[in-house]
């Protein structure tokens, strides 16, 4: 199952290629020839999906060369994979000891950084792929990513125009760049994205989403509906659809079709942030403002940077006749909702 950011939650990771030791023949090579074959077993593993056999093989390889930067690389993908991320840190930093300027490394390494809510140094790492991959389709979709999760919606969705540049037919780049231009209020060019998202793939569940989203936010309510369910008829099990769904019952009062969709979608990923944030909402709109907190926090604590986190933030602020404290929050946000309640509620009256 994606997670509730669209298509932005694939992972990019930079294998390094074998590195090939033909006339080193003889005793003095003997331990990089073990290093080089461990490095290849290794790298089998990876592809395999085998991250402990992965790790084992490649520091079979490393107490043979301590030399090959791509063993260390490697095994930190391998611990990235199963969350060892401590261990995957120390194998990069030694990677990028052995060669200090490896875009490859640097890659992981923003990997690293985001999973583990860097974004500051998972943005910093990324400039300093790009500056090798400079035609690297995927190095400007992963910044993208980045550059939304520090609400730098603006310098996303440039990084998205060359993600297109360089490969026109990626609908998951039409897709997310769609979503991007929706959250900041351009729904006429979101739309047009997200139709050439679905132009490229028919099948693309999430652009259905996306397109019901516009379509609801432009009034267009059966189509939002029909949309939406549509993306549900793809993958059923697919979150960020039944949370939609469960969100558009919200908005038209009907809270009893809205729980159940809610509790098919906390089966499929318990406590999901979807689902929190539905329940938020609920809260929200029935005025049970503690219990909305309590729900805002669970969100907050798996991620303050998703849709409508900071915009229920600031709603249930305003619940609690804290004026100034809402305004404060909204204005660090450029979603189109948090802008829209500046207008309303923070504007000086003339």
């Amino acid at each position: 199952m994606k997670n509730n950011i669209l298509i932005f939650n694939t992972k990019f990771f930079f294998i390094l290629s074998f590195l090939s030791f033909w006339g080193l023949g003889g005793c003095q090579s003997s331990k990089k020839e073990k290093a080089v074959k461990f490095l290849q077993k290794g790298y089998e593993s990876l592809l395999k999906k085998e991250y402990n056999e992965a790790i084992q093989l490649l520091s079979k390889g490393i107490e043979n060369d301590t030399t090959l930067l791509e063993l260390y690389n490697n095994r930190g993908i391998a611990q990235m994979s199963i969350e060892k991320y401590a261990d995957a840190q120390k194998d990069y930093d030694k990677a990028l000891k052995l060669q200090p300027q490896n875009p490859d490394v640097y890659f992981n390494l923003s990997n690293l950084y985001f999973v583990t809510k860097k974004y500051p140094k998972a943005l910093e790492a990324l400039n300093q792929t790009a500056q090798t991959y400079k035609d690297s389709a995927k190095v400007y979709f992963r910044r993208a990513l980045v550059q939304l999760k520090l609400q730098d919606f603006e310098n996303a969705i440039k990084d998205l125009d060359i993600a297109i540049l360089k490969k026109s037919e990626w609908a998951e780049a039409y897709e997310s760049k769609g979503y991007l231009l929706f959250r900041i209020g351009n729904y006429k060019e979101a739309r047009q994205n997200i139709e050439k998202s679905l132009k490229i793939n028919p099948k693309a569940d999430l652009s259905w989403v996306n397109l019901a989203k516009i379509n609801y936010a432009e009034g267009n309510k059966k189509n939002a509906f029909e949309n939406v369910q549509k993306a549900i008829s793809i993958n059923p099990t697919e979150i960020y659809a039944l949370n939609q769904l469960a969100y558009f019952y919200i908005l038209e009062g009907e809270t009893q079709k809205a729980n159940d969709i809610l509790k098919k979608s906390n089966e499929y990923e318990a406590k999901n942030v979807g689902f929190l944030l539905n329940k938020t909402l609920l809260h929200i709109l029935s005025k049970n403002t503690q219990n909305a907190k309590v729900f805002l926090q669970q969100v907050l604590e798996k991620d303050n940077t998703a849709e409508f986190a900071q915009y229920y933030h600031g709603e249930i602020t305003l619940q609690e006749n804290d004026q100034k404290g809402a305004c404060s929050i909204w204005v660090k946000t450029n979603d189109i909702l948090c802008k829209n309640a500046l207008e309303k509620h923070c504007k000086p009256k003339n």
